[in-house]
């Protein structure tokens, strides 16, 4: 959690969980960092909140406590970004927790999911269109590259064990139902090895730069190939 700044845009956290005003911290977004949509404003913006996300599983996975934040309670600050990429920064007045017994282990971590991210992503989709797909691969991205830190952390040896279950209960085993799909949104992309299969629009932003990897790029660099290879042909 951060101290609050001067940044250019502030978002309260009941932003988010209501429809209109969720809409305005969009086009916000969308003036502050020149996006051509609010669809590819809500994908940047899932990208941004997924950090905090993040800090849920990252409590409950470490230290097996349950953070007691909800949106209502944060600030996300927007502003001052080198590039403009904006990472954002969150303000919370107090962050309150509780210990998650082993029993309730896996409940708690469907409820982050129920609580923090499926009705933030309907909201969104209802909004602006945004395929879920997106969405939820946007998060996917981030939650692997968290749990790969962690299980690659020494200092973590002792629970890698536990940690490892988490990461495959997110991944595989968590029933379609609690991310308010019909199947786990995350099992399909979790095979692809590092292979995204949809565009996060990042491209659409200032510096006109696609992810290393984009299926967009991937696709031009494939498409090039075979135009090489056709013209040895010749």
């Amino acid at each position: 959690m951060s101290e609050c700044t001067d940044a250019l845009i502030k978002v309260s956290g009941t932003s988010l969980v209501k429809t209109e005003k969720l809409k305005v911290v969009l086009m916000s977004l969308q003036e502050y960092l020149a996006l051509p949509s609010l669809k590819v404003a809500a994908s940047i913006f899932v990208k941004r909140y997924s950090f905090f996300i993040l800090m849920h599983f990252y409590a409950l996975s470490v230290w097996r406590k349950r953070l007691r934040l909800s949106a209502e309670d944060i600030e996300l600050e927007v502003g001052n970004e080198r590039e403009r990429l904006w990472i954002p920064s969150f303000y919370a007045s107090a962050v309150l927790y509780e210990m998650v017994p082993q029993a309730n282990h896996l409940s708690s971590l469907e409820a982050i999911i129920e609580t923090h991210i499926a009705p933030i992503f309907h909201q969104l989709q209802s909004l602006t269109n945004i395929p879920q797909k997106v969405m939820w691969e946007n998060l996917y991205v981030y939650v692997k590259w968290m749990y790969e830190q962690l299980l690659k952390d020494d200092t973590l040896a002792s629970i890698h064990k536990s940690i490892q279950a988490d990461y495959d209960y997110l991944m595989d085993e968590a029933q379609g139902a609690s991310f308010g799909t019909v199947h786990n949104p995350f099992k399909q992309f979790h095979s692809l090895q590092g292979k995204r299969q949809t565009c996060c629009y990042s491209y659409c932003m200032e510096k006109k730069k696609y992810c290393s990897n984009c299926p967009i790029l991937n696709d031009q660099k494939e498409e090039k190939r075979n135009e090489s290879n056709v013209s040895r042909a010749i």
